[in-house]
Formats: C-alpha cells, structure tokens, sequence
C-alpha cells in the first residue's frame, strides 16, 4: 500500500472513531474582554456559537453547550531544531473510549504491547535534581523501559518530572544506536498547551511543525519535544489544568487489562524490589506467586533475578510446571532463560510431546520466508489431493498453519525439531542451545547450514539473507570444530562417523550434507580428504605409487606377484584381485584418459585427413566411439532415482557437451546423407573437436597442479566475458563513426559488419586500417561502387575524384579509440585477471578438493571398461533388463557409498553370492570399510 493511501485509511478512521469538543454557545464571562465561560475567545466560536438557534435565552452549561465533533488536530509532530524530532499526535475527546485510543496505539501508531506500564506522576512545575540523583534517576527509568518493552506515560509538558523524564529519553536515544525503542506517551490537556493552533488541520498534518517557545507560554504550557507520541485531551474549555486525569486513569486500567504481553502497571522504577514487594508474598501465597513472580522476570528479561530470588535451593520446580515458562521463553526470544530453564529442570522430551506444542510455536513465528514456503507447500499439497504435512485453518481474516507430525518414528526427534524450529526464523542463540540438546550435532550443524543456505538464496530481503550466510557460515565452523576433535582422537571412527546414517536427518550422512550445502571449508579437511582418497583408490592402497599402478595396468600379471598393496587382508583368488584392479576408480580414470586422448586422436585424422564422401573405416570408427560416449552421458543423466543427478548434469553440461556437442552430432548425421550439406557436415564436426577437447579441463580437475589452475582459468573466463561488454561499446561505437564517415550508403551486410565491428576489433591487436590516411590509401584495394564481393566499397571522393573524408578527424578518433580501448579497457583486463588470481589462489585448495568430489562420484559409479569398450556394458545392462526383464545392476551412486549401514547390509546380502559373479555393490562396501 502506497503512503499515500495509508495516510488517506488513517485519515479516514481517525474522523470515524476520535473526536474532539467545543463550545457551541457563546456566553460572555465575567471579564470585560470577548471572553466565553468556556475560556475561549469569541473569534475562536463557530459562527453558529454566536448566535445559536438553538439555544436562545439558556445560560450557558458545561454538559449541555460543550459538544462533541470529528477532531481536527491530528498527525505527525515535528519539533524541529536539532536531529530534526518528529511524534504522533491526536487531539481527542474526554469522553473517548479507552479501547479506541489503545487501537490507535497498536495498530494504527504501530506500537508493539507493553510488557510494563510506567505511569509518571509528579508536579507540572520545574525544580532542580543534583547531578547524582538526576543520573540516577535517568539510568534507572531507561534501565527499566529497555529491558521490559515498556510504555512510559507522562503529561506530556516541558515542565516539572515530566521534563526529566523526556531528557532521559533524550540522553538515551543520543547514546544508543537503536533509536525509537523508547515509547514515551505524553497525556497532555488540550486547552493548556501553548502554540496548539499550528497542530489544527481538519485534513490532520504531516507533519506540523511546532515550536517549543517556554519564554512566551505565560499560564499555559508547551509540549516536550523528547516524548514520541501525544494524546491530547480536550474537555472543551481553555486554560484549565487536570482535565486529562480521568482519561489517562481509564487508559491505564485499560492497557493494564490486556495480557498481551505480560502487562502490569507499575509506578516505580525498581524491578529487583518488586520481583523482591513478590518473593516475599509468595512465601504465603505458594505456586501461583512464584508462576507469577517468574513470569515478570522472563517478560522483563531478568534473568539475573530469576537465579538469585526464584531458581533457588529451597524452590522445587518439576518439569510440567515450567513448560509454559519455556514456551514464553522460546516466543519471546529469551535465550538465556532457555538455558536457565534447561538448567532447572525441564526436558525437552516431555516439553514437546505433546505435538499442539510445536505447532504453536510454528504459529507463534514472524513472517519469514520459511512461513511462505510452507504455505505455498500446504496449498500445493491440497491443490494436489495429495496427503498434506500440515493443515490450514482460518482464524479471522489471516491464516494460520498447523504443523503436524509424518509418522510416529520422529516423535522422539525433539532435540532436532526445536533446533530446526530456531533455524528458520535465522535465531542464532536459541539455535544454538537447541544444537546443544541434538545427539548428533555435527550433522545437525551442516543440516542447518544447508538449510540456511538454501533459504538465502530464495529469500528476497538482501539483509536477511546475509544474517542467513553468517549463520550458515558459523554452523559450518561448529561441525568443523566436533569433526575436528574425533579426528584428532581417532582418524578411523572419525571416517566412519562421515558415512554413517542420520536417522534423525532422513537418513543422510554428514559428508552428503556437506557436499548438497556446498560447504568447502568442511570437504577440505584432511579427514574428508582422506576418506576420498580412500575412495578413489578403491581396493588398492594408497601407498600405491601411481607409476606402479600404471605399469600394472599394462602388465596385469603384476598384481599377482605382490606389485601392488590390496587393501584385503583375506586371500583373494586371481580373478577377484583382476576385478579389485580395473574396478578401482583411479584405474578407469587412467583408462579413460588413455582413451580419450586416442579418440582426440582418431577424431583429428578423420577431420584433417580422411573425410571422404563413402564413410571410412576410421570415420565409421569415430562414430561408434562417440555413440557409446552418449549412451554414457545418458546412463549418468538418468542414474540417480531421485533426479538429483539429472538436475546437475543439466546445470553443469548442458552448454559444454549434452547439447552443444551431442545435437551438432546429430545434425552432422542427417547433413552426411545429404550431398549439397556435406561440408557444412564437416564444418559442425570441426566445432564440436574444439568442444571435445574442452572437456579435457573438466578431466584434469582431479590433478593437485592442473585443478586449480583449471579453476583460476575458469574464474578469468567469467570476468574476461562482462569485460567484453565494456570492450563492445567502444568496438560498435569507433566502428560504426569511421564506417559513417568513409563509407556513403554500402548495402553489403558482410562488408558493413566487417567495417564497423570486425576491423575496429583487430586494431587492438595492431592491425591498423589503411583507408584513413591519405598517404597510405591506394584506390586498387577498393570497389568504386562495391560491386566487386571481394573487395570493401571505396570511401566517399570529391568533385576531383580525390577523398572527401576530414583525415584530422579519422586520424583524431583513431586515437582516441586506441587510448581508451587500448591502454585503459586492455590494462583494466590485466588488472581484473591479478585481482581474481590473488583472489581464488588463496582458496584455489578448497575449492579444488571440493570439486574433486564430483569426478570421484563419476567414475566410482563408471563400468569399468573405457568408451568405446564400455558400449558392451550398455549392451548388457539393456538385454538383461529389456529382454531377459531382470533387474540391472546398479552401479551405485556415491550418496549411496556414503551410506555406512546400507553398505553394511549390502555386504551381508552379497556375500550369499557366487565369487565370480560379485557386483561393483560388494567392492564399494569393503572400500569403504576400509
């Protein structure tokens, strides 16, 4: 809603529900002046107040001639001067309802309820406080209002306590970058205040400006200007002090009945003797006193005095009876009362048992993105008619969602629903005492991670989203730091404690968590690394030197005389330690690459040196290489059962092989059969060997020299492509000058691209034109009317038949252009490349052993055979589950390694199996295992 339509709905209300009153019959006084007995000017009466029809022959009545209207003073007060103070004001009737100033208040005035009301009493005129006291006082009013939300109602003038009071805000709101915390309500008599006509505005102001003048008030009284908002009461008379009393003590009996917010009203300043005037009272009253005495320290936030005067020795509290503490605690966001209650008795596990539990603390959320989400969630599910997590239900006119549980095996999942519960709404301590209560914290610190993550980037508010990343961040750091002591304490059960499954996380492990949050600093731990080592060796060693595994892989006799070191301690036969080998994954790396160095090979004498029109043997070759290169790419697109591996493989590839390459192929097969297509055949292969060979960056990440620097490569890509942007502007714009202004009307679209973009391009590599300068322009180099393809239009001659073009000017812009694009534009470059080098060669490691991860996962779950051999292992997976309708053997993925118990059962089953029928499922457990 626009601020003006917001101003117009208050406006509107404001003339609805407040009115004011004024006289509406002129009576002269005692006094020789045009003075009312209402007290008020007779220019100040309404026309229809002088001469009243109405009223002909009545002596003038306070309760009969004083009426009420819709009120004409209300608004925003700006008290100008320094640090410009601006309030809330109304003028109102003393006959108005209590409840109708107590919802301007909160909803219109945007007031959060008080969970204390201080109500200031004293007298209207100045007097002096030495320094101590006037401090002390100032501190302990301040004290109290910050740390209980309170609302501090005065009389509103510039006189007497109520000015201390004001200069107490004052001081505090100099001293605290949290400014407008303090509520300081001003309960001011309309007919005393001095200045009060610049507040009138039927249409009310925005602001009005008003002046503080105390050397001219006379009898009357200004408005202090360090009090936030105003009621200003109005009986109808003037000059008359005390009218706004009774309204002011309605007000207070009112707001004093709302338990919003643990609301009392209190007409002191000391917290400690009256949670004290309470401790004593409730050695006769008993539980309720203390319940009682506990809620006002958890709603002022006193947790010192909840441990010194309540949580004491002779106090015996069971867990059932600080339940509605906690809860208070947890919506409140106290997280040091949730610490202190845990401390005193409370367990969680009979907290939140009861299900209506959680589910009030979801409702009793901000609106955070997380709600949205949910909502959207709950709608889909019902749009959908499928079975809902949770349920709507209409409350009023807003909506409200109730969480309930999936299944009974997660009712015990306390510790972690209160974590999640802290985690999205982004509150960082009473997350942190909840991961505190998980059993398997450093999982549920990378879940939380992920989930924060995950809701930064989806989430619209840029600073809600950066609070999100930091706490993201922290909880990366707190898994490091327990992964980080079991490492140090045992490397081994460390490993395992990688792969184990979280029941309490939808039966995850932390490495999965670590990998799906994109959390580097994690995977980069020598622990994790040494995991994926492990891994990426597969049965072998990893003492294994990699030139012995090299040489084995040649002469596969070898690993039957003790060449290389196998992880088994059992004997193995000579088929299974034939299978350890060319199943590891650093093998079928190995192979690959020997491979595909071989099919660049075959690829490049078939471009350069065997295209015939008939197919050769060698093409016919090339073809089925690629084939069984795509039957790859699809068994990997479509492999993992929950899409995952579909989502990435189409984010990571589809612009470098699946489509720009694959599709090109298959448009070349349909351009082979056709005779005038066939070069142009030809041409769509030779772009799609650049690709190819392309590929070979995304290979070699796995080495520690070339990884990184494939990534700093990368890195200068991205930068060197938004350079361009900057570099086309000045290309396009030079060009498309000096081609208007040598060339006169060319039509040709080659020669009018190749003028104004082209060979502007080439003279940053110093390739300067010729056709700009008379000395070196020769007429044979050009088509007079460009009818010649071959050769660009001649620039524009004169009647001489001599050239027209201003040479000052082409050889001035030439210059210019070669400063900017040059010198400036081609040193920015440079720039721009150190400043991302320095950059990444500080995290290069990281993200290296990060990315690592992926090419370990592919070629862990490869068959073993190399492309093109690895077509037979496609052509078995179909006949035996197309033809023979068994179930395929699944190269499993590596979530699926990472799984500890899966793996564990997996060995359990296979091992009923024949031994030389055993499956890669068998050689991914034991590595693992080991």
């Amino acid at each position: 809603m626009s601020c003006i339509k917001k101003r117009s709905v208050f406006t509107h209300w404001i003339k609805e529900n407040i009115c004011k009153k004024e006289c509406c019959l002129f009576e002269k006084g005692d006094s020789r002046e045009e003075v009312c007995k209402c007290g008020y000017l007779k220019d100040q009466h309404a026309d229809n107040a002088i001469k009243p029809e109405d009223f002909t022959g009545e002596s003038w009545n306070r309760l009969r001639h004083i009426q009420e209207v819709p009120t004409d003073a209300f608004g925003d007060i700006s008290f100008g001067g320094l640090g410009q103070k601006t309030g809330k004001y109304v003028r109102v009737s003393t006959d108005t309802r209590p409840e109708d100033l107590y919802h301007l208040l909160t909803d219109k005035w945007k007031l959060s309820p008080p969970n204390l009301l201080i109500s200031v009493t004293g007298g209207a005129k100045n007097f002096f406080l030495k320094a101590r006291l006037k401090t002390m006082f100032h501190r302990g009013l301040i004290k109290v209002a910050q740390t209980t939300g309170a609302w501090i109602l005065t009389g509103g003038t510039h006189a007497g306590v109520m000015k201390h009071v004001g200069q107490a805000v004052r001081d505090y709101a100099l001293g605290s970058s949290m400014q407008g915390n303090i509520v300081a309500i001003g309960v001011a008599t309309w007919g005393v205040i001095h200045n009060r006509q610049a507040l009138v505005h039927p249409e009310g102001s925005f602001p009005a400006h008003y002046e503080v003048d105390t050397k001219g008030q006379g009898r009357l009284s200004c408005l202090n200007n360090n009090h936030t908002h105003f009621l200003l009461v109005d009986d109808g008379t003037h000059g008359h002090y005390g009218v706004e009393i009774e309204l002011r003590s309605r007000l207070e009996k009112c707001i004093s009945g709302k338990r919003l917010g643990n609301i009392d009203t209190v007409s002191g300043f000391n917290i400690h003797s009256l949670l004290l005037p309470a401790s004593r009272s409730s050695e006769f009253l008993g539980m309720e006193s203390w319940k009682r005495q506990l809620e006002l320290a958890i709603s002022w936030n006193r947790v010192d005095i909840a441990e010194t005067e309540i949580f004491t020795e002779e106090s015996q509290w069971k867990s059932s009876d600080l339940h509605w503490a906690m809860f208070s605690a947890l919506v409140g966001n106290r997280p040091q009362f949730v610490s202190l209650l845990l401390e005193n008795g409370v367990k969680l596990r009979d907290f939140l048992q009861d299900e209506e539990t959680l589910c009030e603390l979801y409702k009793q959320l901000p609106a955070c993105f997380f709600l949205r989400k949910l909502a959207k969630r709950v709608h889909n599910a019902l749009r959908g008619k499928r079975k809902p997590f949770g349920k709507r239900s209409r409350r009023g006119q807003g909506q409200t969602i109730s969480l309930t549980f999936v299944s009974e095996e997660v009712r015990h999942l306390l510790g972690r629903d209160l974590f999640l519960w802290a985690i999205v709404q982004n509150n960082k301590l009473v997350a942190e005492i909840a991961w505190e209560q998980c059993s398997d914290c450093m999982t549920a610190a990378l879940g939380a991670s992920k989930i924060l993550k995950s809701m930064a980037e989806e989430g619209g508010d840029a600073d809600e989203a950066e609070s999100m990343q930091e706490l993201a961040s922290y909880y990366e750091k707190c898994a490091i730091g327990v992964f980080s002591e079991c490492h140090n304490s045992d490397e081994e059960r460390a490993q395992k404690l990688l792969v184990r499954v979280s029941p309490l996380w939808g039966r995850t492990t932390c490495l999965r968590l670590a990998l799906e949050a994109d959390n580097k600093n994690f995977v980069a731990q020598s622990g994790v690394q040494a995991l994926l080592t492990q891994i990426w060796c597969g049965e072998l060693s990893v003492d294994n030197p990699v030139w012995r595994v090299l040489l084995c892989m040649l002469l596969f006799p070898l690993i039957y005389t003790g060449f290389l070191v196998l992880k088994r301690l059992k004997p193995l036969g000579n088929w299974s330690k034939l299978v350890c080998l060319y199943n590891s994954p650093q093998v079928k790396f190995y192979w690959n690459i020997v491979f595909y160095f071989a099919f660049l090979f075959l690829f490049a004498v078939v471009l350069m040196m065997d295209f015939q029109t008939s197919p050769s043997a060698g093409e016919l070759l090339l073809y089925i290489w690629i084939f069984s290169l795509v039957c790859e790419e699809v068994r990997q697109l479509f492999h993992d059962p929950d899409g995952f591996g579909f989502r990435k493989k189409l984010r990571d590839d589809t612009l470098d092989q699946f489509l720009l390459s694959y599709l090109r192929i298959m448009r070349f097969s349909t351009f082979r059969l056709t005779p005038w297509l066939f070069y142009a055949g030809k041409v769509v292969l030779c772009i799609d060997f650049v690709v190819f060979c392309l590929r070979l960056m995304a290979i070699f990440t796995i080495s520690k020299t070339l990884g990184p620097k494939i990534i700093i490569v990368r890195r200068m890509i991205t930068d060197m492509f938004f350079f361009m942007f900057l570099l086309s502007i000045w290309v396009v714009a030079y060009g498309v000058a000096k081609q208007g202004i040598l060339i006169d009307n060319d039509v040709r679209l080659d020669w009018i691209v190749r003028g104004a973009v082209y060979e502007p391009y080439l003279i940053i590599f110093g390739d300067f034109p010729s056709n700009i300068d008379y000395a070196k322009f020769e007429m044979d180099t050009c088509s007079m009317n460009g009818t010649d393809p071959l050769k660009p239009k001649c620039p524009i001659l004169n009647e001489d038949n001599q050239l027209a073009f201003p040479q000052w000017l082409t050889i001035i812009l030439l210059c210019v252009y070669l400063l900017f694009a040059n010198l400036l534009l081609l040193n920015l470059l440079i720039a721009i490349f150190n400043f991302t080098f320095q950059e990444v060669q500080d995290n290069t490691d990281k993200i290296w052993k990060f990315q690592r991860y992926e090419l370990i996962k592919e070629y862990h779950s490869r068959p073993a055979a190399p492309p093109p051999l690895i077509i037979f292992s496609h052509l078995y997976l179909l006949i035996r589950s197309a033809v023979l309708r068994k179930h395929p053997i699944v190269y499993k993925e590596f979530k699926e390694l990472l799984s500890w118990e899966a793996l564990m059962k997996d060995r359990y089953l296979q091992s009923e199996q024949q031994e030389q029928s055993q499956s890669v499922d068998r050689r991914i457990l034991d590595t693992a295992q080991k």
